[in-house]
């Protein structure tokens, strides 16, 4: 509304500033009298009548003339049809300049209050020579001002077509970057669901106590990932939960050879984040960073403060073929920080001595 309003505004103060220099122009050459009245051939009626044309043609250029003709075929048409308003302008310009002739005469044409007639210029010669020039002068000015507002009309077209095109390529940046989530998230799902069935079965086959708390754990992620995992963004406390959840899910169905140490600090309830975005580096240490056969600590720490999330993962390095799969996840979750969060995150990955880490930064206001 408030741009709106600027646009109409400026265009106001536009016309405004074009219309009171010729009228301006014409008060000071009448001699210091008034102007003469708004009759169908007074000077000030024929520098209106110009004007208002100039305004016609304007606003027909800008939004009527080029967006039909100019970007088709049919340029040839358009440019006939503004040559046609020029000869035509040209034309009304010079049958009204005798008209208005006596509107640009020279003070000293002028007999000053008080004075006899006979003190008026005699040399009609001199004076019809002024008038000619002072008429060539005045056509050139007009088609000057024509071709300015030609010019500016064509302009501000370009300019209303270069915001909509804009407008048009940010409308599809975003409907590309949405169905690209949407490909993405239809990706996480049977992903995780995949894994978190491998781990039930593992419980399952070697008739371990834990396989129903596992199907619980299970059941609260199935309802986060189909639930939630649709919406722009949940609260961070709900995504903290899914994560404790999967961690709890891997414990049960790993060995004492798999040491874990989780930890989240901070007030969680207040931010939000977009679902399912921390998982696949918490999946991808499980993953690749266990062993049944080894000692393998999983270290994963989160903190929040001031909006300013931080995470990090630190796990060993084995090339464990039990765990099958491949690395969707985490691919998936780089792209997703790139096309969500661009420009509000740092994401560091190492790896030293045999140990592979990951650290993120994500500020989520």
């Amino acid at each position: 509304m408030k741009t709106k309003f600027f646009t109409i505004a400026i265009h106001i103060f536009g016309w405004l500033a074009f219309f009171l220099p010729p009228i301006m122009i014409l008060a000071f050459t009448n001699n210091g009298l008034p102007l003469p009245e708004l009759t169908t051939n007074s000077p000030l009626f024929i520098i209106i009548c110009l004007h208002l044309g100039l305004v016609a043609f304007f606003y027909s250029n800008c939004y009527l003339l080029l967006p039909r003709f100019y970007n088709s075929s049919k340029k040839w048409i358009y440019f006939l049809i503004v040559f046609s308003i020029i000869a035509l302008y040209f034309y009304l310009n010079t049958k009204l300049q005798p008209l208005n002739a006596p509107a640009i005469m020279s003070t000293d044409m002028l007999a000053p209050p008080g004075m006899p007639e006979g003190f008026m210029m005699n040399n009609m010669e001199e004076m019809k020579n002024r008038i000619e020039g002072a008429g060539k002068f005045g056509r050139f000015l007009s088609i000057f001002f024509f071709l300015f507002i030609w010019v500016v009309s064509s302009m501000l077209y370009l300019l209303i077509k270069y915001q909509k095109t804009k407008e048009l390529n940010k409308e599809l940046e975003l409907e590309n970057k949405s169905t690209e989530l949407s490909y993405l998230k239809a990706q996480i799902h049977p992903h995780f669901l995949f894994n978190s069935l491998n781990s039930i079965y593992s419980l399952a086959i070697s008739n371990s106590e834990n396989t129903a708390n596992a199907v619980v754990k299970l059941s609260d992620i199935m309802r986060y990932v189909t639930v939630d995992a649709d919406k722009t963004v949940v609260p961070l406390e709900k995504e903290i939960e899914y994560i404790y959840n999967f961690i709890d899910l891997q414990r049960l169905r790993t060995n004492d050879k798999v040491i874990i140490d989780y930890t989240a600090e901070g007030d969680f309830t207040v931010s939000q984040i977009a679902p399912l975005l921390l998982i696949g580096f918490v999946e991808n240490a499980f993953k690749f960073g266990i062993s049944h056969h080894e000692v393998s600590p999983v270290t994963i720490s989160i903190s929040i403060k001031d909006d300013l999330l931080k995470m990090k993962v630190i796990n060993n390095i084995y090339r464990n073929v039990e765990s099958g799969g491949t690395n969707t996840g985490l691919k998936n979750m780089k792209r997703r920080l790139e096309l969500q969060y661009h420009g509000k995150y740092q994401l560091k990955t190492d790896t030293d001595d045999n140990k592979y880490s990951v650290t993120l930064e994500l500020k989520l206001v």
